[in-house]
């Protein structure tokens, strides 16, 4: 699992590679530039920093709440493809997609209202599932 005290995250430039994987992620997810700020808790003036994360010209900045978020974000990743080894579409979709156990919520909708402890929330749901 991702931790947000790992190697990568200790100098710049690991911090501009992980920018970069999480804009590969979200385009695998098919995210929203307003989803992605959304999971990133940045706000519409902040809308240029993803293109920057993507070129590779600016790095996760170096606050404990912005890696924590990266982190549980690898981590939701992470456990999605444990949870569904054989189907791609489920890992690349859930987080858009209604999901029963979430009151027919998506997990988008849970961040949206919950903010942090939305991706907590996610986190510890996936975890309880891959544990099962």
């Amino acid at each position: 699992m991702f931790d947000s005290h790992s190697e990568i995250t200790k100098s710049k430039q690991g911090r501009v590679t992980a920018a970069k994987m999480l804009m590969r992620l979200f385009e695998l997810w098919k995210l929203t530039p307003n989803e992605e700020l959304l999971l990133l808790d940045l706000n519409e003036s902040d809308r240029e920093s993803l293109n920057h994360y993507r070129a590779g010209k600016r790095a996760i900045e170096n606050n404990i709440d912005t890696l924590n978020r990266v982190s549980m974000l690898f981590n939701i990743h992470a456990m999605l493809r444990v949870i569904f080894p054989e189907n791609p579409m489920h890992v690349y979709g859930w987080m858009s997609a209604q999901n029963k156990a979430l009151n027919n919520q998506t997990p988008l909708d849970i961040v949206q209202k919950h903010h942090f402890i939305g991706l907590h929330m996610l986190v510890n749901h996936l975890y309880r599932l891959c544990d099962s």
